[in-house]
């Protein structure tokens, strides 16, 4: 009924190395989905993060004190592949829109485990913020993330115009950065 003609699946090896197993999980699975839209030919994976998973996202770089790009969140397109459509939208709206249609959701079960960061994030953390500080918290978040994203956008353009320069000038000068 959705126009979702076949389904597949793929099985990964998440290797956490020294980056932790949720970012390797992470990791292995755009690399799946890379490879499944290669194999299907696909122009465009959508994905389902929403406002909400966005706002964790910024809570996390916060408590890390991972600098601008952290606090920008998630892109809402990486490398003309993958975009996220849902992240001005809040879980519940997705899900309210999905019982509404009669389209069953799936939820990870990774999700409401506790031994990792985000689903504590999500089901401890962000609860007591919204509870203690009034509602809003995540949309408050995630506008921070929109905001930061513009600025490290701009940041990132004008480097790129100031490296450019310097190559052009054929020599990387303190004035050719000014």
């Amino acid at each position: 009924q959705l126009g979702a003609d076949e389904t597949a699946t793929i099985s990964v090896t998440v290797d956490p190395g020294g980056q932790g197993i949720e970012a390797a999980a992470r990791e292995a699975k755009y690399s799946a989905l890379a490879q499944l839209a290669d194999h299907f030919g696909a122009r465009v994976v959508l994905l389902g993060h929403t406002l909400d998973d966005q706002a964790e996202t910024v809570l996390l770089g916060l408590t890390r004190g991972s600098g601008g790009r952290s606090l920008a969140g998630m892109r809402r397109s990486i490398d003309d592949l993958f975009f996220r459509p849902l992240l001005d939208l809040t879980r519940a709206q997705t899900e309210a829109a999905c019982a509404v249609l009669g389209i069953e959701s799936w939820t990870d079960p990774h999700n409401s485990d506790p031994r990792f960061t985000r689903s504590r994030v999500r089901h401890v953390v962000m609860p007591v913020l919204e509870r203690e500080l009034g509602p809003g918290v995540a949309a408050a978040l995630a506008r921070t993330a929109d905001q930061v994203h513009a600025d490290t956008a701009y940041l990132d353009e004008a480097a790129a115009t100031a490296l450019r320069s310097a190559y052009e000038a054929k020599c990387l000068s303190v004035a050719a950065l000014e």
